[in-house]
């Protein structure tokens, strides 16, 4: 029986016309026969802190400084845990017409191939094969953002038209920074 592999993806600031120039993209490899020991260990980790719900860095705070970097000791401890994060800095530089045939959404998706390429090892002859399973998060496709007010209130706003099929546009200099985390 092939040995099977969790890959769990998500993104953070994705989309095209968010007023935000960095987006990232992440993913953890975790064999399936020790989701149940992250599981458990994670739960009692948080437990201990007394951390609730979804966990995000936008979430890091002094009171919560200890809990998060306990966090990722305990992450890169174990050797059964992968993770590989890209930084695409300047995205508002992405030439989507040029390189993408106009489609923010292939951008996406084919950094998602790219990200998760090296996560999957082939096999060698004398190892046993493997199956990956893949967790993309739900991608939002509508743009929010945080807009002050001219009463210094902040209100949401957005909208998710964002491509002008007439403007062509080639690869400027300058254009967007790719950084790798992880392996």
């Amino acid at each position: 029986m092939p040995e099977i592999i969790n890959l769990y993806c998500d993104e953070s600031c994705h989309l095209e016309n968010d007023g935000l120039p960095i987006m990232g993209f992440g993913a953890l490899r975790c064999p399936a026969a020790h989701l149940t020991t992250v599981t458990q260990a994670l739960a009692a980790l948080k437990e201990k802190h007394r951390a609730r719900g979804e966990l995000k860095w936008e979430k890091v705070s002094p009171s919560r400084l200890a809990f998060y970097e306990e966090l990722i000791d305990w992450f890169f401890a174990d050797p059964q845990l992968r993770f590989r994060g890209w930084l695409v800095e300047h995205k508002e530089r992405l030439a989507h017409d040029y390189f993408n045939a106009g489609s923010h959404d292939s951008f996406y998706y084919k950094m998602f191939y790219y990200l998760l390429e090296p996560l999957i090892r082939r096999p060698q002859p004398d190892q046993s094969e493997r199956t990956y399973r893949v967790y993309l998060d739900v991608k939002d496709t509508r743009i929010t953002w945080i807009a002050p007010t001219s009463a210094g209130k902040s209100k949401r706003s957005g909208t998710g038209a964002s491509h002008d099929p007439g403007k062509k546009r080639p690869p400027q200099n300058g254009g967007p920074t790719l950084s790798t985390v992880g392996g």
